[in-house]
């Protein structure tokens, strides 16, 4: 087992003194990114990228030629993989030193992507339209996912998808994780914790690697009902919902194996 006394260990939001928004949400990914670029160069997140990185690129396939919008880039190493695939990709992310990262390594493989500092809820003038976006982990680090997603609608041609990736809200919520017994170790979560909307603090390790990020970052929990509303309001229709469990040959020790942590979400714009 890990020594991690949990998979999503949370921080006391109030404790930190740290308002939820989005500057907050930069200025933090701004002081992990160096760390997080890191791991990924190293291999960390490996297992859980292709956990729902290769069922994210399942549902924009084909992928070739499309002009893809990736929302939250961060380092953009999710970009590159779809810029290997043919597309021609705009990576968008509210940490300037993630997007700095970003660029230093499109400068160095030339793969002719985009990339953009800013946050996506102020990005209605962009003045291009995409075939398709991608949120794979990002929507969850933002405090108004709701007008993220209607950027995103207007972002997109008729008939565009968009594929989004968050924690499962059922099992995933904040506060769940593995809990030690005498006995064996067991993975907790309560339904109240996941009928509580709220911003939180998680002090996050990832995987492959053997520390935490300098920074706790926020993670804005919300229902699976919200998720929908959000959608609705934006005119997308929900297309299809994978619910992603770790296999157990790639599975890493801190992760269960028979609840979904991840879901995975495709949607398609509908003519307004």
């Amino acid at each position: 087992m890990s020594n991690r006394k949990d998979f999503i260990p949370i921080l006391d939001e109030e404790a930190s003194g740290v308002s939820p928004d989005a500057n907050s949400v930069a200025n933090l990914w701004d002081i992990n990114a160096d760390s997080w670029a890191k791991a990924r160069a190293a291999g960390g997140q490996a297992v859980v990228d292709r956990l729902y990185g290769d069922e994210v690129f399942r549902m924009l396939s084909p992928m070739s030629g499309s002009r893809l919008l990736d929302v939250g880039c961060g380092e953009g190493g999710f970009s590159r993989r779809a810029a290997q695939a043919g597309a021609r990709v705009t990576g968008v992310d509210i940490s300037s030193k993630m997007i700095s990262i970003a660029k230093s390594e499109e400068q160095r493989q030339s793969q002719g992507i985009e990339f953009i500092a800013n946050d996506i809820a102020k990005l209605h003038d962009l003045e291009r339209t995409f075939d398709a976006a991608m949120a794979i982990m990002s929507l969850k680090d933002m405090p108004d996912a709701a007008q993220a997603i209607d950027v995103i609608a207007s972002l997109l041609k008729a008939d565009g998808v968009f594929v989004f990736v968050v924690y499962h809200p059922c099992f995933a919520a904040p506060g769940s994780g593995w809990r030690r017994t005498d006995v064996e170790p067991f993975w907790q979560f309560d339904p109240g914790w996941y009928w509580k909307e709220r911003p939180v603090l998680e002090r996050w390790m990832p995987e492959g690697v053997s520390d935490f990020l300098p920074s706790p970052i926020f993670h804005f929990h919300r229902r699976l009902e919200t998720y929908s509303q959000y959608l609705k309001d934006s005119a997308f229709s929900v297309v299809q919902i994978r619910e992603i469990c770790a296999l157990p040959r790639l599975a890493p020790p801190q992760m269960p194996t028979s609840l979904p942590l991840y879901l995975v979400v495709k949607a398609r714009k509908l003519k307004r």
